[in-house]
């Protein structure tokens, strides 16, 4: 078998480098969607707490006039 050249080595190199981000960038990606699933959860909890915290402002002031 004949040895690699130098050439060989430096695209086996190349792709490793190029291989490693990739999984990476696919792990970051992967971890952001999470995120964002968790914080949408969130927003929506959120968004309930003040149409509740709305309308019972809402009464208070009203039973406050009359």
């Amino acid at each position: 078998m004949a040895k690699p050249s130098r050439l060989t080595n430096a695209a086996v190199s190349i792709g490793t480098a190029v291989g490693t981000a990739e999984r990476k960038a696919r792990e970051a990606q992967k971890a952001a969607q999470e995120q964002q699933k968790i914080l949408r959860k969130k927003i929506k909890v959120l968004g309930s707490d003040l149409k509740k915290a709305r309308k019972a402002l809402q009464k208070a002031i009203a039973r406050a006039r009359s």
